[in-house]
């Protein structure tokens, strides 16, 4: 009888373990839906949200600020790449710029920053457009769609108004 006890109470602990993570890949599934909404309905290669985080500290005690991809859905064909816990300072130009007149290029190529158009083209960017993700008036994070197959023009207006809670 003991043992039918522990047995119940183990089952509890690992249903109240697990409730958090249900919670969490329901967030995930939504998530990833929109993205993929946004995707079909605008005709993009890639679409993917990034994330802005904290990580370590610089030896002047200044944390250093970093950005990770935290979700992304492509269509068939497309490969997906990851930003990993990327320093924002190496992204400054197009950060800059979407949060200023925006960063939306319709031809990566003659983008003004060579170590961007670098890091973009080799993943196969032609077009691509970031728009600033906010949470409670704080920059948290960034919705990057893509053009990889051929350049194209991006509306960025209605990517705008999209309320992502990340």
């Amino acid at each position: 009888m003991i043992g039918l006890w522990i047995s119940i109470i183990n089952l509890f602990t690992e249903i109240l373990r697990r409730k958090p993570l249900q919670k969490k890949l329901t967030v995930q599934s939504e998530i990833g839906t929109i993205l993929e909404g946004i995707r079909d309905a605008h005709k993009f290669d890639r679409v993917y949200l990034i994330q802005f985080h904290n990580g370590n500290k610089f030896y002047t005690g200044e944390s250093v600020q970093k950005m990770t991809t935290s979700y992304q859905v492509v269509c068939k064909g497309i490969s997906t790449y990851k930003l990993d816990s990327a320093l924002t300072s190496l992204w400054y130009n197009p950060i800059k710029d979407m949060l200023g007149d925006g960063f939306n290029v319709q031809n990566i190529l003659n983008y003004r920053c060579t170590a961007t158009v670098s890091k973009l083209t080799a993943h196969g960017v032609k077009s691509c457009a970031w728009v600033p993700i906010y949470q409670k008036n704080n920059l948290v994070g960034i919705l990057g769609v893509e053009h990889v197959k051929s350049q194209r023009t991006i509306n960025i207006n209605p990517l705008k108004n999209l309320n992502i809670l990340l």
